[in-house]
């Protein structure tokens, strides 16, 4: 985990997005004044990476690393403590605190209160989104489904008296809605304002603050926190933690820099006088929508046992489907007392494969549809994890040509597999091969085309695996595609 402070390439950023030779970030400190002026109190926070290497920690204290997307270290904002919010003692690790000890990853809010988080997009990438989760909340887990290669992640907190609950509030904040609102080419490289509050006072009076300083109304997005929450400082109330996804970027070093030293700042603003305030309602999710790829079906498993012909394996394999929880959304959750592992509507969900014992000589053959190639996605990838902890191994990703460069191996892989392997593609495959993967997992890649390996190092032999598929933003919208209208992944087992 590494702790972030302004540096070369934020100061590089600070001078270059700029409006009227005023800075995002110059403009953001005449409304902390205005609002330190009227009865507010701002304290600013940072930020942290959480990445792979980070998941001893996390599984130190909750027993799993959340299913993490190992390509794509998440960066965490770093909350300054209220002088009167509860700590819980579960937590208090050097994860969850900042290297001053008053930041916390997970924090509790008041009903007044708002997180602000101020900045320069990234460059660009596939996807840039934030969003804030109910973390933890009082009460005991009493929902707890059987799903296929998730169910250790349905377990208690480390606090006897809380669950996890890891739910997402309502919509994210993503770079597709900001260049829909602003009407720039791309979500990148642009001035943003992000107000988390659930209070619709408290976001007027922050609004109105960075508006008069400057900041131009369609660079400020508001994301609610519903009236559902139990608000509040003290050990009884929810906590709430954002997470910063940014993934499949055009240039690595370019991402590596700004995740090391991101162009964003975070502050929490309170008032000096608790008074009453409104709250934010209920929040109704974006409708999503697709389209169907349910024609491809029957296609995809003859493909699939065409593959596992051309690799000496009997047509006749037994080949399983990816689970696909839909009902993994938020709002389902926290009624349900379980935890949403970190959902978003920007996904159509976590679809996943649980593969026992993974050894030696085993490989794991997974084919599915492209939806970069169906128009249901801008990027899609293959996450392999440890199934006893979750934790992130292997990736690999996929983007579309609408996100404006082409990165990864899945396009166009089922039909070059087909012609390496065996002679090439069956008249009866033509029309759909192009829409269809094919990505091998095995300890061993050699011999093997478009392999995945997974070395004793990363999961100990006979320890099982779990895949999990993510598809991100249909194409000409701002969410993920419709789950309903989406195939799951086909995989099967053989040993070489």
């Amino acid at each position: 985990m590494r702790f972030l402070i302004l540096g070369a390439l934020s100061i590089a950023l600070f001078f270059a997005v700029r409006s009227h030779g005023e800075t995002i970030f110059e403009r953001a400190e005449k409304a902390i004044g205005v609002l330190e002026a009227n009865s507010h109190e701002v304290r600013e926070g940072g930020f942290s990476v959480i990445g792979n290497e980070d998941c001893a920690g996390l599984i130190k204290v909750f027993g799993n690393c959340f299913g993490n997307n190992p390509a794509a270290p998440y960066l965490v904002p770093l909350i300054p403590r209220h002088p009167k919010e509860y700590i819980d003692p579960f937590y208090h690790t050097e994860l969850f605190l900042g290297e001053t000890q008053n930041k916390s990853m997970s924090y509790r809010l008041r009903e007044d209160e708002a997180i602000v988080t101020i900045g320069i997009t990234p460059p660009k990438a596939a996807y840039f989104g934030a969003q804030t989760y109910n973390f933890t909340r009082a009460g005991n887990t009493i929902s707890v489904p059987t799903i296929d290669g998730l169910n250790t992640l349905f377990t208690g907190s480390p606090n006897p008296d809380r669950y996890i609950s890891f739910s997402s509030l309502g919509n994210a904040f993503n770079n597709y809605i900001l260049a829909k609102k602003t009407g720039a080419a791309s979500g990148f490289g642009q001035n943003f304002v992000l107000i988390t509050t659930p209070s619709p006072d408290t976001e007027a009076a922050v609004r109105a603050a960075l508006s008069d300083a400057g900041i131009p109304v369609n660079r400020i997005f508001t994301e609610a926190i519903p009236s559902e929450m139990k608000l509040g400082l003290s050990s009884s109330s929810d906590d709430f933690s954002m997470l910063i996804r940014y993934a499949v970027p055009e240039s690595k070093s370019q991402a590596d820099a700004w995740r090391a030293d991101p162009s964003l700042r975070v502050y929490r603003i309170s008032k000096k006088t608790i008074g009453t305030t409104r709250r934010f309602g209920p929040i109704a999710l974006d409708t999503r929508a697709a389209d169907s790829e349910r024609g491809l079906g029957l296609a995809l498993d003859d493909f699939t046992r065409e593959v596992a012909v051309r690799l000496g394996q009997r047509r006749l394999i037994n080949v399983k489907e990816f689970v696909a929880p839909s009902f993994l959304v938020g709002q389902n959750c926290l009624k349900l007392h379980m935890n949403c592992l970190g959902d978003t509507q920007d996904t159509d969900t976590y679809r996943t494969a649980s593969v026992s014992s993974f050894g030696d000589s085993d490989v794991v053959v997974i084919t599915g549809i492209n939806h970069t190639v169906t128009g249901n996605a801008q990027y899609i990838s293959l996450g392999f994890s440890i199934s006893e902890s979750f934790a992130g191994i292997a990736s690999d990703s996929q983007t579309a040509a609408s996100v404006g460069f082409m990165s990864g191996e899945l396009t166009g892989s089922a039909e070059a597999f087909l012609k390496k392997v065996g002679g090439g593609v069956p008249l009866r495959l033509r029309s759909a091969a192009p829409k269809f993967y094919v990505r091998l997992a095995a300890r061993h890649c050699d011999g093997l085309p478009f392999c995945t390996p997974i070395t004793d190092a990363q999961l100990p032999l006979n320890q099982d695996l779990t895949v999990l598929r993510r598809a991100y933003i249909r194409p000409g919208t701002v969410r993920g595609p419709d789950p309903a209208q989406l195939l799951s992944p086909r995989y099967f087992m053989y040993q070489r």
